[in-house]
């Protein structure tokens, strides 16, 4: 066990109130002499006391950590998220706890709830949760909450989000100029404002090119690899709806078309083209193009970590979001 703030005031011969002030840096502000500071700082330093973060934090009301949850970090658009939320934290001198859903609500409030005992001092959540559940449950917590890649449509919520809509609507419209007249559509769970957006992108382009929207080649489950693969096969196994063209609307799903194909589907990209949402370094060395759209992590990780440091610096304004991604045309 390490040395205690009382010990050092014992061998320094002041008080712990002594101790403490100068630990925290505040020993001018206190008049207390620079001999006596120099002494603290030496013992500190030759017992190599470390503060305890959580008493400190309990003390203060503050503990310089925030939970971050997302549904996966296997999700490569959430491990970049995650990565540059951390990084920004750092740099502010936050710690940031990562829970992850698994795109369950019954996981995420769970999660949430673990990092609200541990005294979180905010919450950025890519949430799966419905509505209700998120005015109900989540804004009881009584501390800042920021919704990252998901819309909450309420006036007590602020959230960052990608423009969802027009990143599948200029996917979508590439690929119907560049010969598919037939996309199935491979998404993830219908509730989030993220499928929504994605979706009503996909039937907007098809009906900007004169292309009937055919409800039967658009399947919709969550966004995992194993999804992706069940529901190509859905889509590629139903001979009577022949598809010239695929859209995944996320990495993860791509991920399971392409284990499908691999597995199981005659396939070449001449006859099937695809398309995806979210991007990855991994695509540019394919043998065959894959187009792709690009989500600006940094610029939504910069948002939400902003719109949380308002919040824990007392500024009571709820902010709204959407940052706009790009469309990644290989050739």
């Amino acid at each position: 066990m390490g040395i205690k703030i009382s010990e050092i005031a014992d061998i320094a011969g002041v008080s712990k109130t002594t101790v403490s002030l100068v630990i925290n840096g505040r020993g001018e502000a206190y008049r207390i002499s620079k001999k006596t500071q120099k002494k603290i700082l030496a013992i500190v330093k030759d017992k190599k006391f470390t503060p305890d973060q959580y008493a400190r934090g309990f003390r203060l009301k503050k503990t310089q950590t925030i939970g971050l949850v997302v549904p996966d970090l296997r999700n490569w658009f959430f491990s970049q998220l995650s990565y540059e939320i951390e990084a920004l934290a750092r740099k502010f001198d936050y710690q940031v706890f990562i829970g992850c859903s698994d795109d369950k609500e019954k996981t995420e409030f769970t999660v949430i709830n673990n990092l609200h005992a541990r005294r979180v001092d905010g919450l950025i959540i890519a949430s799966v949760m419905r509505k209700e559940q998120i005015t109900k449950d989540i804004l009881n917590l009584d501390i800042p909450v920021v919704y990252i890649d998901r819309r909450v449509e309420s006036e007590n919520i602020s959230w960052v989000a990608s423009d969802n809509y027009q990143g599948a609507y200029d996917l979508i419209d590439h690929m119907c100029k560049t010969g598919s007249q037939k996309i199935g559509y491979l998404g993830g769970m219908e509730h989030l404002s993220t499928s929504k957006n994605r979706l009503r992108g996909y039937q907007d382009a098809l009906e900007a090119n004169s292309i009937s929207y055919d409800s039967s080649i658009v399947h919709q489950k969550n966004y995992t690899l194993l999804s992706g693969y069940e529901l190509a096969g859905q889509v590629l196994a139903d001979s009577s709806e022949i598809v010239d063209g695929l859209f995944t609307a996320s990495l993860t799903l791509l991920e399971g078309t392409l284990k499908y194909i691999k597995d199981i589907a005659e396939w070449s990209p001449e006859t099937l083209r695809i398309g995806t949402y979210d991007d990855h370094p991994f695509l540019d060395y394919l043998s065959f193009n894959i187009p792709s759209v690009r989500q600006n992590t940094h610029k939504m990780a910069q948002s939400a970590f902003e719109m949380i440091s308002d919040m824990l610096a007392g500024k009571k304004v709820i902010k709204h979001e959407v940052i706009a991604p790009k469309l990644i045309i290989r050739k």
